[in-house]
């Protein structure tokens, strides 16, 4: 889904689409809240936070050198196993990023997240 700042969300909507419940679309968007990107407005609704040009410099800097941190110690590491699935991994996202397959780019970023 897309959105842009200011766009109205519809709890509804999320619902019907991921087939919940309206509490975890609540939680959701409270969290979303929390990190800045949502403004909830009780009565009126929830929407799309604008970002300032400044935070999305300062989180590029951030991914940047988590990436860069990562790959080197992905590097560092000497188990021909992790290489492996490492290597099998990035064919299932690279695959996964051709057929526009959400769910598989949902497994590809848990199994990093997760290591």
């Amino acid at each position: 889904m897309y959105a842009s700042p200011e766009f109205t969300v519809c709890e509804k909507d999320f619902t019907q689409q991921f087939e919940v419940s309206r509490t975890p679309i609540r939680e959701a968007l409270l969290q979303l809240e929390k990190e800045g990107l949502v403004e909830i407005y009780p009565q009126s609704g929830t929407r799309i936070s604008k970002i300032s040009m400044e935070e999305v410099r300062e989180s590029h800097f951030i991914r940047q050198a988590m990436e860069n941190a990562t790959v080197r110690f992905a590097a560092q590491r000497e188990d021909s196993e992790f290489h492996n699935q490492l290597n099998r991994r990035l064919q299932e996202f690279n695959n996964a990023l051709k057929n526009a397959e959400k769910d598989l780019l949902f497994d590809w970023m848990n199994f990093f997240i997760g290591q």
